[in-house]
């Protein structure tokens, strides 16, 4: 007779791996000589089962131990096949990066677990953005609205021209810092410099760019270029147009965030306001007065500014 702990161990086993209802013709797919593999995070698509950790006949034999189980005691909970509840879930399987754990089938933001730097195996938590432009994004900064005064454009000049380790970075916190050390930046692709708002909105304002060698020396994410220094050519989703965008020359004007000509600040903090006040959000029409939809204005102080990488 089968000892309790042993159908525990049964299955928890079948359960940890998303393989309690996987079917004997998904094992056949390895061929006579195949295996399974039972690795914690197992895509069970056609063919992805093959890779040497469990015999044909062992999945056959354990397969029938637990329909046995299910016979005497009932169907356990189903457990599909995406492993969306495993990849990032806990420090001991976490992604390697936020959009893997969003291609593994997670499309809730919140808190994961990566592991940023494939070299080194260790594990950190942030903040997965899912809902905003496909998923996968990572959060590395975020400041909450501030009032719009020089005092404020400093204390945000000063948190964008540091780094600090990666970690959490919520939606409702203001970062000191843009939180990339520790993320192998060459292995992202796209940033966003994003307005939201309110802390539990998207963002709905941004520019972005694209750089396929990845975003190693990047301005701000890794390192700040200098007062006036090109950033990349980036497009606003506001107006629709791409163009050159700078860090401001002068931020004791103070011009604070990104910005172009001479100067009109997009993202961040104009001295020369607009009708809709002194921080931007993505409004690239003409320079010089602050890049300001409306937007910023109806939100109040319930705004934010966030940069996502992915």
């Amino acid at each position: 007779m089968q000892s309790f702990s042993s159908f525990v161990s049964t299955v928890l086993l079948f359960h940890a791996v998303c393989l309690c209802h996987m079917t004997s013709s998904q094992g056949s797919q390895c061929g006579a000589g195949g295996s399974i593999n039972f690795s914690p995070v197992i895509s069970c698509g056609s063919g992805s089962c093959c890779s040497g950790n469990v015999t044909k006949q062992e999945f056959e034999d354990l397969k029938k131990r637990v329909d046995d189980i299910e016979k005497k005691m009932g169907t356990p909970d189903k457990c599909n096949c995406n492993c969306k509840d495993q990849r990032g879930q806990n420090e001991a399987n976490p992604g390697s990066s936020c959009q893997e754990i969003h291609m593994s089938g997670v499309n809730e933001s919140g808190v994961y677990w990566i592991n940023p730097d494939p070299a080194i195996y260790k594990p950190v938590q942030v903040y997965c953005e899912m809902a905003f432009n496909g998923g996968g994004w990572l959060r590395v900064y975020n400041m909450m609205a501030k009032p719009a005064v020089p005092a404020s454009a400093t204390e945000m000049y000063n948190s964008l021209i540091r780094n600090d380790a990666v970690r959490v970075v919520l939606p409702n916190e203001t970062t000191q810092a843009v939180h990339t050390t520790g993320v192998r930046l060459e292995l992202y692709r796209e940033v966003v410099y994003g307005w939201a708002k309110s802390s539990s909105s998207i963002v709905s304002n941004y520019g972005s760019y694209t750089k396929a060698s990845g975003l190693k020396g990047e301005c701000y994410l890794d390192g700040y270029c200098g007062n006036g220094v090109v950033i990349a050519t980036m497009k606003s989703n506001v107006t629709g147009s791409s163009r050159a965008y700078s860090a401001p020359p002068n931020p004791t004007y103070p011009h604070v965030g990104i910005g172009w000509g001479g100067v009109q600040i997009v993202w961040g903090y104009d001295k020369n306001p607009s009708p809709n006040g002194r921080w931007a959000d993505w409004l690239d029409t003409k320079c010089c007065l602050a890049a300001a939809t409306a937007d910023i204005k109806n939100a109040g102080m319930n705004w934010r500014y966030s940069i996502l990488i992915r």
